[in-house]
């Protein structure tokens, strides 16, 4: 546990290199610039918060999401998997995963994501409100909760990818309060 209150866990050498690597492989030819929804006009946009590429796979395709849900304990509702690239000065701005499904009258329970390679430079997560800076490092997960299970959203939980350096790689999974949610969209 890096934080307590709220809890943020990150375990090392969740994954081994090999499935690092695997699941970089499987993800590079599906990769597209991420779209962030627009409340104004209901529609996945570009977005200069969202700099990155992504590859939406699906959670059968990746064995590592057992061990992801069995880690994380939040079942089985999963609403998201994706595998996140970022080249030299892509980022994220600070956001709480929370907000993402608002929209949808669901909320985010659970998020994993573990750094699939190694990164020297830049590309770190910042937890903003709690001063927290995780430097990836290939095969660590990481887990937050970026709502209680009544739904409330903890501002606590901002963060941001910092600008990569290197290259950065992220394998991301999330997990909502309903049984069937509205799938990601790339």
């Amino acid at each position: 546990r890096v934080h307590k209150d709220p809890d943020i866990l990150e375990v090392d050498g969740f994954l081994s290199d090999d499935e690092c690597d695997e699941l970089i492989a499987l993800a590079r030819p599906h990769l597209k610039p991420v779209r962030v929804y627009n409340k104004e006009s209901g529609e996945y946009e570009l977005s200069q918060r969202r700099t990155n590429t992504v590859a939406s796979i699906a959670s059968e395709d990746i064995p590592a999401i057992r061990k992801l849900v069995d880690l994380a304990g939040c079942g089985e509702s999963i609403d998201g998997v994706s595998i996140l690239n970022y080249q030299s000065g892509q980022e994220v701005k600070p956001h709480t995963d929370h907000a993402i499904i608002e929209r949808m009258k669901q909320f985010r329970v659970g998020v994993a994501f573990v750094y699939l390679n190694e990164v020297n430079a830049g590309g770190s997560t910042y937890f903003l409100e709690l001063n927290l800076r995780l430097k990836p490092r290939k095969g660590n997960a990481v887990i937050h909760f970026p709502s209680d299970l009544k739904g409330r959203p903890d501002e606590r939980t901002l963060h941001q990818g910092s600008a990569a350096i290197d290259e950065k790689w992220l394998l991301v999974v999330t997990w909502s309060n309903v049984e069937h949610p509205v799938p990601y969209k790339a």
